[in-house]
Formats: C-alpha cells, sequence, structure tokens
C-alpha cells in the first residue's frame, strides 16, 4: 500500500526515470477523471498479487514479444513508485499555493465521509497491519488536499475489505466509495484550477501516463491469456475512475481493439 513505502525508496525511482518523465512530449501526455493516489494503490496490490503468484509474471514473459514486450512488466515497479514520488511532492507544493478556495458544502461532505468511513474501517479490519497503518497515516491528515488523499485511500480501502464491512448494518454504504472519489476529484479541481504552474502535479500527469501505458499492456496480456480464469484477471483492476482507459501511446496505425479494453464506460473527466 502506498502508506507504507520509504519516501528515500520512491525518490531513487523517480531519479532513475527521470530522463525519459522530462522527454515525454507534451501532447502525449494523458489526463482525465483519475486518482493518482489510488492507480498508485492498485498497482502497488497488483505487484505484491504476482509476488504470492509468480506463474502469472512467468507465463506473460513466455509470450512472444510482437505479442506483449516484457519491458512493461519490469517497469511497473520503478514507475509506481515514481508516481508516489511525484505526488508526495506536488501535494507539498499545492499546499503552499495562495488563492485556493473549496466550497464549504465540499469540505463538510469530505469531513463527514472521512469520519464515517475511519469509523467503519477502525472496527472492523483496524486490527489487520496494512489496513492500520494506512488508517493511522489517514487519521494524520491535515489540510484540504491531505483529506482528498485521505478519502482516495478510504475508498480504496472499502473495496479491498468490501466482504467484511458487508457486516455493518448500521453505517457501512457501499455508495461512500464512489462519493469519496468524487468529492476527492472535486477538491483536487479547486486546486488545479489556480496551480497551472504547479510544475509537480504536471510531473504527476507525465508519469502516470508511462504508469498506465505499461500497467494497460499488462493487464491486457492477462485479461488474453487468462480469460477463462476470471479470478486471475480480477487481480487486475483498471485505474479510471470511469473504467476507460485512455488511447495508446503507441505511434502503430492498427486501431483494432486489443483484449482488455475498457472502453464501455464513463468519459474521462477533467483533470484535476
Amino acid at each position: 500500500m502506498t502508506n507504507t513505502v520509504r519516501p528515500e525508496r520512491a525518490e531513487a525511482a523517480f531519479e532513475k526515470l527521470r530522463a525519459r518523465i522530462e522527454a515525454l512530449p507534451k501532447d502525449a501526455v494523458t489526463s482525465g477523471a483519475v486518482s493518482h493516489d489510488e492507480a498508485a494503490s492498485k498497482i502497488l496490490g497488483v505487484i505484491e498479487a504476482m509476488r504470492a503468484e509468480p506463474s502469472i509474471p512467468a507465463t506473460l514473459r513466455t509470450l512472444p514479444r510482437e505479442i506483449f514486450d516484457a519491458k512493461h512488466l519490469d517497469a511497473l515497479d520503478d514507475l509506481t513508485l515514481a508516481l508516489l514520488h511525484a505526488r508526495r511532492k506536488a501535494i507539498s507544493e499545492a499546499s503552499t499555493s495562495s488563492g485556493v478556495t473549496v466550497p464549504v458544502t465540499v469540505i463538510e461532505k469530505a469531513a463527514e465521509l472521512k469520519a464515517t468511513m475511519t469509523l467503519v474501517l477502525e472496527y472492523y479490519v483496524g486490527h489487520e497491519p496494512e489496513a492500520a497503518l494506512e488508517l493511522a497515516a489517514i487519521r494524520s491528515g491535515t489540510g484540504y488536499l491531505d483529506l482528498a488523499n485521505d478519502l482516495s485511500q478510504l475508498a480504496a480501502l472499502y473495496g479491498a475489505h468490501a466482504k467484511t464491512l458487508k457486516q455493518d448494518k448500521l453505517r457501512y454504504d457501499p455508495a461512500h466509495v464512489a462519493q469519496a472519489r468524487e468529492v476527492s476529484f472535486e477538491i483536487r479541481r479547486h486546486y488545479g484550477s489556480v496551480s497551472t504552474g504547479n510544475t509537480w502535479s504536471q510531473t504527476c500527469w507525465r508519469v502516470f501516463t508511462l504508469l498506465e501505458e505499461s500497467y494497460q499492456e499488462v493487464r491486457d496480456a492477462v485479461s488474453y491469456v487468462y480469460r477463462h480464469k476470471r479470478a486471475v484477471v480480477d487481480l487486475f483492476p483498471t485505474l479510471r475512475l470511469g473504467g476507460r482507459r485512455r488511447p495508446t501511446l503507441s505511434t502503430d496505425s492498427d486501431s483494432r481493439p486489443r483484449p482488455g479494453d475498457d472502453t464501455e464506460a464513463g468519459a474521462d473527466g477533467e483533470a484535476p
């Protein structure tokens, strides 16, 4: 999970990839309704799942290179850590921005969701080490951007522990996942609207563009190879809030859909 990654490790990964990140053409950088924090958390979960089931990456590596290039598999770890570093820098940078006004109604809704979701999670999974670490980090958050980040993390935790949380018939509401993501996005949108010169925010999108490309290549390959094993395919969730993948960075003129394409729902929104 994102909160257990050492900052120095994330920074080292970013520096390793800095040249590649900065070389990405501006018109190739993606945008849309996506939480970078939640995307990183999802991919870290995928990496852990592949470590637990080494036969999955081993099988992907046997595919012909023209079908799947294993460089995308190798890139996931460093790109995810690089995104976490960029996000940490972006939050610090944006927290010093002036002229940011978030509507009171948005903040009130965010605070209410955070309080309720934290309470439910602490009661049912607060004893689990990883969940306890994430909840401790969530409780320590201060400021509006931390609040937005907390909501993204809470939504991810709700999704990961849905079966357990359903036991709560009083406070648990599955709709809180979508609400938390929406409010988190709304807070970030207000910061983004006055931070057009926010270089680390722009860097986040550059790193995410590269990460999404590699992750989608892996996800497409898994969706095809394990198309008869739904449990394996389900280990590789979509990164987009609306379920739609962005166009590939490839310049290949072949526009035929590939296995695993998510084109069925939701238009990408404005970048935060």
